[in-house]
């Protein structure tokens, strides 16, 4: 799920223009724009005015491929969590698929990029200084993971 498709989808079925989401919460059009278009990744606080905007709870953004499941919980606390860890793996895809966007995986689905990228067999050494990750030469995602690493502050060594 890209988080713009996502808004520009629950705006069009409120019968909304990106005009009227910019008086509801100040922001600026072209920034909407930008978002939907997937050019931008907004920040949790503006997801929050962004849902209020459109009169929905917030997990529903995040509706479509990942799934925030049952928040029933009778203690607030424990859903409150289940909301904040579904978010900040919504921070993740996104800087993700931003720092993928030259590879074909730029629009790849959260289960795609769950397998290639996170859910991987590697050698893992910790030092005081740095944790270093030894990949599988057979590892077929190999060079786009180096890209993704690097693009995201990792240092070759």
């Amino acid at each position: 799920m890209v988080i713009g498709d996502r808004l520009r989808e629950l705006r069009e079925q409120k019968n909304l223009s990106q005009g009227d989401i910019e008086k509801r919460t100040g922001l600026l059009r072209c920034y909407i724009s930008r978002v939907e278009n997937g050019h931008t990744v907004p920040a949790i606080e503006t997801l929050e005015k962004l849902a209020r905007a459109l009169e929905i709870p917030m997990y529903q953004l995040f509706y479509d491929g990942m799934q925030i499941g049952r928040t029933s919980c009778s203690n607030f606390l424990a859903n409150t969590f289940r909301v904040l860890l579904t978010a900040a793996a919504y921070v993740l895809m996104q800087e993700m698929r931003l720092h993928l966007a030259p590879t074909r995986h730029a629009r790849a689905q959260v289960s795609t990029l769950r397998e290639h990228f996170l859910k991987l067999g590697a050698q893992v050494i910790v030092t005081v200084r740095r944790i270093v990750l030894h990949l599988p030469q057979a590892f077929p995602y190999r060079d786009s993971f180096h890209r993704l690493a690097l693009s995201l502050g990792a240092q070759t060594g």
